[in-house]
C-alpha cells in the first residue's frame, strides 16, 4: 500500500543541530510514519547523552 506524504519532516531534527530552513534537511512523510520518527527521536532526545544520526525513512 502507498500513503499519500502528507507531512514535511526535518531528517536531523532541530534539537539535534538540524537546520530548519536547508532544503536537504527535509523529507516528505506519510502523518503515519513521521509520528513513528518523531516518537523515536523524543526517545533519544530524553535519553542521557542521546544522540540522534541522520536517518531516512520510507
Amino acid at each position: 500500500m502507498i500513503n499519500l506524504a502528507t507531512s514535511v519532516d526535518h531528517i536531523v531534527p532541530l534539537f539535534a543541530g538540524g537546520s530548519p530552513y536547508d532544503w536537504s534537511n527535509l523529507q516528505s512523510l506519510c502523518d503515519y510514519h513521521h509520528a513513528l520518527k518523531s516518537q523515536r527521536e523524543r526517545e533519544q532526545k530524553n535519553k542521557p547523552y542521546g544522540l540522534v544520526t541522520k536517518t531516512r525513512t520510507i
